[in-house]
Formats: C-alpha cells, sequence, structure tokens
C-alpha cells in the first residue's frame, strides 16, 4: 500500500475526483460531504487505485467507498 502526500498535483487531483463525483457534486461542500461530523477519509492506495471511505455518505445515509485510478504518479 502507498499512500499519497498531501498537496501534491496527485493529491489534488484525486481530491477534485472526489467532489465532482456524481455523490457529491450537489452537496454544499461537495469535497468533504460533511455530515453528523463524518467526512470523506483518503485510505490509501493500491495499484495505483486511490480510496476513498466516508462512513455516512449525506446522500445515501451509509457508507460509500470511491475509487480512482489516476496517471499522476
Amino acid at each position: 500500500m502507498q499512500h499519497l502526500i498531501p498537496n501534491t498535483q496527485e493529491w489534488v487531483a484525486a481530491w477534485a475526483l472526489l467532489a465532482d463525483h456524481p455523490l457529491n457534486i450537489e452537496l454544499p461542500d461537495p469535497e468533504s460531504a460533511s455530515n453528523n461530523g463524518e467526512i470523506w477519509e483518503y485510505m490509501g492506495t493500491v495499484d495505483n487505485k486511490h480510496t476513498f471511505r466516508h462512513r455516512h455518505h449525506p446522500s445515501t445515509s451509509k457508507r460509500e467507498y470511491l475509487y480512482f485510478q489516476l496517471s499522476c504518479i
């Protein structure tokens, strides 16, 4: 498992894709999707696939995982 370094090109690109995902795009703060103290968390990278988890997403009221494969690494 790898971890993205904050504020790098890959980090910024991954969080931008997260914010633009259909689950988040209509939310007031699509990058965090804040809901009762829960927000999106970057979980790590495996095989150049970045994993994000939200424990209680405001759009679905359930745990959500999103995966993004980028080419910046």
